[in-house]
C-alpha cells in the first residue's frame, strides 16, 4: 500500500497534468494511473489476479504453455476499465516490457521501459499518453489496450504467463529485488534507510 500510494504521489509530482487533467492536458486513464501504482505495490498480493496466480501455481515452468486457454479466458473475463488494479497492472507491466525491448519478463527489464514511457511523459503531457506509449512500443490508442484482453495475442498471452509464473508467491513489484519478492519486503530496508537515514 505504501508502495503504491508513493507511486501516485510520484507521478502527481513529476506528471501533474496527466495526472489532474488541467493545462490542457489529457487526464491519464484510470487504469493507467492504477495499474503503473500497482507495478510498484505489485499486482499480486491485493488478490486483484488471485485468479491469475491460481493458474500460474499449475505451471511446471515459464515455458509451459497447458494453461494458455486458461490464461486467454481470464484475459477476456474483464477489462482495463472494469479491473484498472488487476487488468491494469498487466497492461501497464506489458508496455514496460515492450518499451524495454529486451525480451525478459524481470522487474528490472519492465521497470526500465515504464522508465521510458514516463521521460516522455514528464518531458510532454499535452501530447496525450499514447503519444508517449506509442514512441517505445507498437501500441498507439486504447482500442489496442482493450483488444489485448478482448481478443489477446499470443505475445500478450505468452508474457502474461511468464509474469504471473514470475511472480509466484510474491508481489510482482518492480521495484523489488526480485518479482517473486512479497510481504514486508517489497521497499526493503535500503529504501528505508533513505527516507529515514540512521
Amino acid at each position: 500500500t505504501i508502495a503504491h500510494e508513493l507511486m501516485h504521489s510520484v507521478m502527481q509530482y513529476t506528471m501533474t497534468d496527466g495526472m489532474s487533467g488541467r493545462n490542457g492536458a489529457s487526464k491519464f486513464p484510470e487504469w493507467f494511473s492504477e495499474g503503473t501504482a500497482q507495478l510498484a505495490g505489485g499486482g499480486f498480493p491485493t488478490n486483484w489476479n488471485a485468479e491469475l496466480e491460481r493458474i500460474a501455481g499449475q505451471l511446471t515452468s515459464a515455458n509451459d504453455t497447458s494453461k494458455d486457454k486458461e490464461i486467454e479466458a481470464y484475459l477476456k473475463k474483464y477489462t482495463v476499465s472494469n479491473r484498472p488494479y488487476g487488468h491494469g497492472y498487466l497492461a501497464s507491466a506489458y508496455l514496460g516490457y515492450l518499451a524495454d525491448g529486451s525480451g525478459a519478463v524481470t522487474g528490472q527489464s519492465i521497470a526500465s521501459g515504464m522508465d521510458k514511457i514516463f521521460a516522455e511523459l514528464t518531458a510532454d503531457s499535452k501530447n496525450g499518453i499514447f503519444n508517449a506509449i506509442g514512441k517505445h512500443t507498437s501500441i498507439k490508442s486504447q482500442a489496442q489496450i482493450n483488444g489485448l484482453f478482448s481478443n489477446p495475442p499470443q505475445a500478450f498471452t505468452e508474457f502474461v504467463r511468464k509474469l504471473a509464473f514470475a511472480s509466484k508467491d510474491g508481489a510482482g513489484s518492480v521495484i523489488a529485488p526480485d518479482l517473486k519478492t512479497g510481504g514486508s519486503s517489497i521497499i526493503g530496508n535500503q529504501v528505508i534507510a533513505h527516507i529515514h537515514p540512521k
